[in-house]
């Protein structure tokens, strides 16, 4: 596991969280920042403790920081501390990359659902990367 990366991942994450940049007074910096890093550790151990669900897949790193990554897009601050919901949305996440038991047939048409959704999630994000290149 790439420490820096997951550090840096969930310090983004936390940073994002804490409040609307645009309304973060710059005097309250120096209390926020130790909360900040209270919630990036939080953060840290909480992947680490989640690393399980994917450690045997050949880009294990890259799916939990892309995960996290992925919450960071999802998220709508501020989410101060809320250590529940980033344990819950990773390992939903972690799941779908790496299932860990199959499902019976009643559940086949939220799974084809679901690989709908990410098609589609992937077919804007490349149309929005092609967009940004024409830039």
């Amino acid at each position: 596991m790439d420490e820096n990366k997951l550090l840096e991942a969930c310090f983004e994450l936390a940073e994002n969280l804490m409040w609307e940049k645009k309304t973060a007074p710059i005097e309250k910096l120096p209390e926020q920042i130790t909360e900040l890093s209270e919630m990036t550790n939080q953060f840290v151990e909480i992947a680490k403790g989640n690393y399980y669900m994917t450690e045997e897949l050949p880009e294990a790193n890259e799916i939990l920081i892309g995960a996290i990554k992925y919450l960071n897009t999802q998220a709508i601050p501020p989410l101060r501390g809320n250590y529940n919901w980033f344990f819950n949305s990773l390992s939903a996440l972690l799941e779908i990359c790496n299932p860990n038991s199959i499902v019976d047939q009643s559940n086949i048409s939220f799974l084809l659902a679901l690989q709908k959704g990410l098609i589609n999630h992937i077919d804007l994000s490349i149309r929005k990367a092609d967009d940004n290149d024409l830039d």
